[in-house]
């Protein structure tokens, strides 16, 4: 042991290993590995309103196994020592937006993979979304099997069992995703520009709206509005991010696309009430990033700013695209997304703006007078 207590590993780990070689000792390490942890969980429930529970103390635990453990993260008493530094080093990194972004992303998406894959062997996975199922991924399976019959005259399945099997490999892969996002919002650099970030943000956005190739065009369903308004809107920013881009994307947008989307592929109201809460904790701290957030104005209001800005958008669409036939009972998407079409004057120009006032249409334009909306947080920060 050195002077400080801890242990003098150029002296001691060759002796140490010799040792536990000789003993063939790897299970009674873990053994003891076993016996520390509840000592250690023990001595923290037994002792949690005095404080007694020191970082020295685990250390000396690990010191006694032959281990090192980790330096922690403590708070710093003096401003100029190295421990201090790298507090406020790591405080001042999760702070700033792409990390706030990427902690609740991950929070969240843990929450939707431990109730997604207690569904999983069920006929209908409870994880997705219907209307998402319905619209983006069936019509496709659908396609694909009336090719296959066409290409083989033997038959092959039935749509029922084709459908089924290309439904639980599509399960896995949204599966996947869910454990795929740490890879797509990795801990960066704490040298990282904003602009590091922001890429690296956008193309996470990217790499999740990938999803919603094949959606076709989308028909509104009875009571599907706020997945009417996800599913189009995810669309639309799909398109918009993979050709020609959006020039105004921000870290922040880029959080409200990402929540939008996990809203779109997961069907959120079916988890218990804890985990749904503990979800939409997460889903609120991705969306104060836009602002303070506010309340709805009456409902009176709210359908005639979206009269208001139907009429414009119609207006500008018939002004850049030439498409002869926009009129006022042209559905919304195809205003909008005809704004950013290729033979569009201002193609190059697409902004989020466009992106929020779509979700804002959809939820709200010839809104039934009974029915309420499950995404009040989302609105909320949009607003």
């Amino acid at each position: 042991y050195l002077e400080d207590g801890t242990i003098d590993w150029d002296t001691a780990s060759a002796e140490l290993w010799d040792n536990l070689k000789d003993q063939n000792s790897a299970g009674r390490i873990l053994d003891r590995l076993s016996e520390v942890q509840r000592e250690i969980r023990n001595d923290s429930d037994g002792r949690k309103e005095a404080g007694s529970l020191k970082y020295s103390s685990v250390c000396r635990q690990f010191n006694e196994c032959g281990l090192v453990l980790p330096r922690a993260f403590e708070k710093p008493y003096k401003d100029r020592d190295e421990k201090s530094w790298s507090f406020y080093e790591w405080k001042q990194g999760i702070e700033t937006p792409y990390y706030v972004i990427r902690s609740g992303l991950i929070g969240m998406c843990r929450i939707l993979r431990e109730n997604f894959i207690s569904a999983q062997g069920e006929e209908y996975v409870s994880g997705l979304t219907e209307p998402f199922w319905r619209r983006a991924q069936l019509g496709w399976w659908k396609y694909l099997w009336r090719k296959t019959n066409e290409e083989e005259a033997d038959g092959g399945p039935s749509i029922e069992q084709f459908i089924r099997e290309h439904r639980a490999a599509w399960d896995r892969e949204m599966c996947e995703l869910l454990t795929s996002v740490p890879a797509m919002l990795p801990a960066m650099s704490a040298s990282a520009g904003e602009a590091t970030l922001n890429a690296q943000a956008e193309a996470a956005v990217r790499e999740v709206l990938r999803y919603v190739d094949g959606m076709g065009d989308l028909k509104p369903e009875p009571r599907t509005r706020d997945l009417d308004a996800c599913c189009l809107t995810m669309k639309l920013a799909r398109n918009w991010t993979s050709h020609q881009g959006i020039r105004d994307m921000t870290i922040e947008n880029c959080g409200f696309l990402l929540a939008l989307c996990l809203r779109g592929y997961f069907d959120i109201s079916r988890m218990p009430e804890l985990s749904r809460k503990g979800y939409l904790a997460r889903e609120e701290s991705l969306l104060k990033l836009l602002g303070p957030g506010a309340d709805l104005p009456e409902r009176s209001v709210i359908i005639e700013l979206m009269d208001r800005s139907f009429e414009q958008l119609l207006a500008k669409n018939q002004a850049v695209y030439k498409a002869g036939d926009s009129g006022k009972d042209t559905p919304v998407y195809k205003i909008i997304s005809g704004i950013g079409h290729q033979e569009s004057k201002c193609r190059e120009t697409v902004s989020m703006d466009e992106i929020y006032l779509l979700f804002w249409q959809l939820m709200f334009r010839g809104m039934p007078a009974d029915q309420d909306s499950g995404l009040k947080i989302i609105l909320k920060y949009t607003a």
